[in-house]
Formats: C-alpha cells, structure tokens, sequence
C-alpha cells in the first residue's frame, strides 16, 4: 500500500502537525479566493475567462513527455470520474495537469505525460530516471499549503492528488481553477496499484498503464523463476528506523512485504497482524528477539544508520552473513517504481546466490 502522506512514519507525525499549522496560519477566506481569482483573470492567467464555471472548461496545449507537446490537445468530449469529493468531469487526454504527490507525478511521467506542475520536494524523493525532468517542473507548495494562485497561473486542465493532500475547503477553490480529481484513500493508505491505475485513469492513458503492468508481471515471474531458491529457502524481513530508540517491522500487507509474497519469498513476519499499517513499532531492545530468526533484512535507507549501528544488530545472523540491504525504492508509487523494487531483490537474491 501506498501511504502517500510521507515516506517515512516519523515524518507522517510531523507533516501532518505541519499540516494542521500551515492551515491554520495560511487559510484564506472564500472572499480572499474570490479576490486571487479575480486578479489572475485581469492579469490574463485564467485565459481571460471570467467566473467560476467558465475556470472549469480551461484547456491549453501542454506537454505530453513522448510527443514533445506536438499532440493534440485535450479531448473534447469531456468524461466522468468519481472522485472523494463526488464526480468531477474531467477532459479526455488532458495536457496541462498539476500533480499532487509522489504516485501522481510517477504515474504521469510512466504514462508519457509530463505535468505542468508538481508539490514541492518531489525532485528529491524521484526516481533516478525522471530527477532531471522533476527537477524543472513548477512547485506549487508544500504539502499542507499548496499555493492556489501557483497553481492558477499554470493554467492546469486538471489537478490530480489524494484526498490526503485536498482537503474540501482546498478542493472547491481548486475546482473553480481546473476539474480536480482527489482520489480517495483510508487516511493516506491505499494499494499502489489501485492508485497508479486511478491515476492513469485519470488522465485518460489507460493504454499505457497495461503495458507497463505486463511488463511488471513479466519481470515478476522471471524473478519469482530465476530465484526461486534464495526466495523459499530464506526468511526475509523488511524493516526501518523510526523514532529515537525505535524501529519498524513491517506487516505483510506493506508494499514491499506484499511483493515479495508474490515472490514466493518465506516472509518472516508472515503471521503477524497489526492496526497499524506500519507494522510494529518496536524498540532496539527487541532486535535480536524480532529479527533473530531472518535470513536477509532488506530496510528503508534513509535514517537507518542509527539502526544498523546497534550492537544488538550487528549480532543478528543476517548482518553478520552480510545479507541486509538497505535502499529507498521498497515503497513504490508507480510501475516504474516497482520494476526498480523487483530489480532490487533479484540483486540482493544474486548477492545470497555468490555467497554461498
């Protein structure tokens, strides 16, 4: 699953605690909204258009990734899509969309479809493969505290994001900009497929998406056959640093977890249930008691130094087999995403294979 609000849980804590501050210290009256409205359309930002119904039918040539911005621009005939806050009509292939979070920008850019403007930050957490072009994407605000005059001025035929970053006082002075599509979650937590499919969904590149789901599932076969042996014959564990003193073993419902189920892998964890998407929040104390028993640990990069640094865990099997690995690819938001997770474990099974 997807737990779009951060990528780590310490930092779920603090940015939603940034969140509720942002809101409460950068909240606009629905006057005030008027008023930036009113203001873009003078300076021309909107199109010239004037009103709110008229903001919903704005459509500009945008930028498709694969056609260098020589397709067609958006489809006339617009379509329905259901999103947290009710049916937003969306237009068919839309060119100027902003995109809200990490799994919306990853699925635009895997379905050949560079949006016209993105959260800040997202350079930084990108895949390697689309860091150049993230990196000069517009930034239109920090999660919490989009700025909605930003996201005017890019003329967008769309915004897309999970309901977790619009919230309905967001949505409504953002529906009045573009048709936004705010797809619901449980509290931030939903199925990466199921949000990289709404998202591809959304943007009318349906095509695309299924030919990079065979590709995943071609690659996840080949991997689940060539490995077989490293996969069934060893417990793996998937695990990160928390907060101070603590760390995190993750459910078999996690994204990475999940995957390597579908591996065939023996998860270590495989019996363990929690409320918590997360998993257990654990404290150093138990390592040895927790992870004695795993063959390969693979954990979250960032932040795990304090964690590997443990006596206690240095003694583990694992560590002292040299079959822990550690990188920030295990939560995918996008197929591409995925492919790269897949890549990961063939390599760490590589690794088991030559040390044997």
């Amino acid at each position: 699953m997807i737990l779009e609000l951060v990528a780590t849980p310490a930092k779920t804590e603090a940015r939603t605690e940034a969140r509720t501050a942002a809101a409460q210290a950068t909240a606009r009256t629905d006057a005030e909204f008027a008023e930036i409205v009113a203001a873009l359309t003078r300076r021309g930002f909107l199109g010239g258009v004037a009103g709110a119904g008229a903001l919903l039918g704005l459509a500009a040539c945008g930028n498709d990734a694969h056609d260098n911005g020589s397709a067609p621009a958006a489809s006339s005939a617009p379509r329905s899509l259901t999103g947290a806050y009710g049916t937003v009509r969306a237009p068919g292939k839309p060119r100027r969309v902003v995109a809200l979070s990490k799994a919306a920008l990853s699925t635009l850019l895997d379905v050949g479809l560079t949006p016209v403007g993105t959260d800040n930050g997202e350079a930084e957490v990108a895949l390697t493969q689309y860091r150049t072009v993230v990196k000069g994407l517009p930034t239109v605000g920090e999660y919490g505290a989009f700025d909605v005059e930003k996201i005017a001025a890019l003329r967008p035929d769309l915004v897309i994001a999970f309901d977790t970053y619009v919230d309905a006082a967001l949505y409504r002075k953002l529906s009045a900009i573009a048709p936004t599509y705010a797809l619901r979650t449980a509290q931030g937590v939903i199925p990466w497929q199921q949000a990289t499919a709404a998202f591809a969904d959304a943007v009318d590149r349906n095509d695309r998406l299924n030919s990079l789901k065979s590709t995943y599932d071609a690659r996840l076969a080949a991997v689940r056959a060539q490995y077989a042996a490293e996969l069934t014959g060893h417990r793996w564990e998937v695990v990160q640093a928390a907060a101070a003193g603590t760390f995190y073993r993750y459910l078999p419902s996690s994204d990475p977890s999940a995957i390597l189920g579908e591996l065939g892998a023996k998860l270590g964890n495989a019996g363990a249930k929690g409320a918590n998407y997360w998993g257990h929040d654990l404290s150093y104390e138990t390592i040895d008691q927790q992870l004695g028993a795993a063959d390969v640990i693979l954990s979250v990069a960032v932040g795990s130094e304090p964690l590997l640094a443990q006596p206690l865990w240095k003694k583990l099997p694992a560590a002292r087999a040299g079959h822990v690995y550690t990188t920030d690819l295990l939560f995918p938001s996008s197929y591409s995403g995925a492919l790269g997770l897949l890549d990961f474990i063939a390599d760490a099974c590589q690794k088991i294979r030559a040390s044997r």
